[in-house]
């Protein structure tokens, strides 16, 4: 079992353990490059949005965190597969839905999600 099957099994709907989770997943995402498994991939990014739509937001803010070292330290093998799920949530949300997450009140989460997308764009 690899390093990163073993994390997301251990995923939780609990925020604290989730929280745990994540700060472990993010120290492990700037030291170990990722898999170039197709459905470990699928499950982190699945993963990953779980958490962005979440209602806690220090969850949220660690989801990013995620997305933005896993897409510094394994761009080419991460960020086609956060683009394929940025297109879908892009088009199932309305654009009301989409302004109202770009003016969150918690300023962090707006920053480090225009960050995030800027550097998947960048990438691109």
């Amino acid at each position: 079992m690899s390093w990163l099957a073993e994390l997301l099994s251990r995923n939780s709907s609990d925020p604290r353990e989730r929280l745990e989770l994540g700060q472990t997943l993010v120290a492990a995402l700037q030291t170990q490059p990722l898999p170039p498994d197709s459905k470990l991939l699928n499950d982190l990014c699945d993963v990953i949005f779980q958490w962005l739509a979440g209602s806690n937001f220090k969850v949220s803010l660690l989801a990013l965190e995620a997305m933005d070292v896993g897409a510094t330290a394994s761009g080419p093998v991460l960020v086609p597969y956060l683009i394929d799920r940025f297109s879908n949530i892009i088009d199932s949300w309305s654009l009301e839905k989409i302004v109202a997450a770009m003016a969150h009140r918690v300023w962090h989460v707006r920053c480090g999600g225009m960050h995030v997308f800027a550097r998947i764009a960048a990438l691109r």
